[in-house]
């Protein structure tokens, strides 16, 4: 082959080195992978912001909201439009023409931008941009008016459309789940504030011209160890959900719905003592309180609903792992390793646009401050002939990111799932969840990739072996 100069011939040679992977040229060469990145992609790592403020603005620009009837949601609704609220932690279920969503909705009174970041008075972590306007500063700040709003999509999740109860529950409240039961029904229920489960509702029917109705029958102050727990199953009489782990073992329930109180507790015992599963997490400051997993668990909770594929319960929970740079892990094991290394690979990939969680919660915590790290993990159980769960085991701990290159200006160390259902085929899980407490995202897995890395049995873990991974999704062509 001959050049005809010594520029085509410097263009060819860089063309098939960066062939080679060992010699591709990076994008950017200033940032660094320091986080393992788990085994598999999601197919999808998407935005939902979009869609719900084209709804509200069909809503408002089409005339479908009557202002004699519903003044207040038209306010509350166009001040979202004129960029004062933000829309974060959505459920989603499956309907025969589409797909319902709803959705935790935040409009404040303040005329400012909401820009992410550490509350105004922090100064424990001083790396994070002030927020303005934002929940973080005084958590669930009194200037911010919060609703559950609904919405119907059709079967690309596009082109949603704002429904309008017809009969309204009494009460609204947030982070609301979507629940597609086995039987075909779809329920919305409540974790409340107060740890108890505020309303079950059965979705009687939805309209594409913009309502939602639903059942008469609502069940009030349903109890509920956690506000995260995970139903599997509502009957006419009863309804059962995962609830927690303690030192004994995993413990789930079955609600009696006529009083709303009465349960029975049952228990996925450990095999293993020595390697509990503590819902409410060791630090290394803790002591001996988690046996071999003491100084290294995170905090474990439950989040979404769970959906039922061949034979098998799927669910996605949710971890915490502990941010404050007063308290620390057991130096060198995976969750210490994990959260120094996301910390100095944000900073250096991000900068500013790293808004790791830093909330007014006014908790326990030494800084005074709510300082978490969120992670997902997948789980899947099956339930014995007599009603007992059996075969349960859990993922690795996974914190969501957009492709290279792509998604919003921020990145934020807060996953928070609360909606799952299949898409049609049953082959895919479909996830929403809350980034940031600032975004709305949908993320999509294969049913198969997520049963292969639910590899941990959760009566035997030995959280010294259990690892915390960056999953990345796949790059849109």
């Amino acid at each position: 082959m001959i050049f005809k100069n010594k520029w085509q011939s410097l263009s060819i040679f860089i063309a098939l080195i960066s062939l080679i992977p060992e010699f591709s040229l990076a994008t950017d060469p200033e940032k660094k992978n320091l986080v393992e990145r788990a085994p598999i992609k999601l197919l999808e790592f998407s935005y939902f912001d979009k869609e719900i403020l084209g709804a509200f603005k069909r809503a408002i620009y089409d005339g479908a909201i009557d202002l004699n009837k519903n003044l207040k949601s038209y306010i509350f609704i166009n001040r979202f439009i004129e960029g004062y609220g933000r829309a974060y932690n959505p459920s989603i279920a499956t309907l025969k023409d589409g797909y319902l969503v709803c959705a935790r909705v935040a409009v404040s009174s303040i005329n400012e931008e909401i820009i992410p970041g550490s509350p105004t008075t922090l100064t424990v972590l001083k790396h994070n941009r002030k927020s303005q306007n934002f929940f973080w500063d005084i958590f669930q700040r009194k200037n911010f008016t919060q609703k559950t709003m609904y919405f119907k999509c059709n079967n690309d999740l596009k082109n949603c459309v704002f429904l309008t109860p017809i009969n309204p529950p009494k009460s609204t409240f947030v982070d609301t789940r979507l629940f597609n039961n086995r039987d075909g029904s779809v329920y919305t229920y409540t974790p409340g504030d107060t740890n108890f489960m505020q309303q079950v509702l059965k979705v009687e029917a939805t309209d594409s011209s913009g309502t939602i109705e639903f059942s008469k029958k609502v069940d009030e102050n349903i109890d509920g160890y956690g506000k995260n727990f995970g139903v599997f199953e509502i009957k006419d009489d009863t309804y059962s959900y995962l609830d927690w782990f303690d030192k004994k073992g995993l413990y789930y329930s079955t609600v009696n719905r006529a009083d709303g109180k009465t349960k029975e507790i049952k228990y996925l015992k450990y095999k293993n003592s020595e390697y509990p599963i503590l819902g409410s997490g060791s630090l290394e400051a803790d002591g001996d309180n988690a046996g071999k997993n003491s100084g290294i668990t995170p905090l474990f909770s439950f989040s979404t609903p769970n959906v039922f594929v061949d034979d098998k319960f799927i669910g996605i929970g949710h971890i915490k792992i502990n941010n404050d740079p007063s308290e620390s892990y057991k130096t060198g094991s995976n969750i210490d390793i994990f959260k120094n290394n996301l910390e100095d690979e944000f900073k250096n990939n991000y900068g500013d646009d790293y808004i790791r969680f830093e909330a007014n919660f006014l908790m326990n915590f030494p800084s005074g401050y709510n300082l978490f790290i969120y992670l997902l993990y997948f789980y899947s159980f099956k339930r014995d002939p007599q009603g007992n769960i059996v075969d349960f085991t859990i993922s690795n701990s996974f914190l969501p990111v957009p492709a290279p290159n792509e998604g919003g200006p921020y990145r934020f160390s807060l996953i928070f799932p609360t909606g799952l259902t299949l898409s049609r085929d049953k082959k895919t899980l479909i996830i929403m969840a809350g980034y940031g407490d600032f975004h709305s995202v949908v993320m999509k897995i294969p049913v198969q990739d997520a049963l292969n890395l639910s590899v941990h049995n959760v009566q035997n873990l030995d959280l010294s072996n259990y690892r915390y991974q960056i999953m990345e999704a796949i790059k849109k062509e």
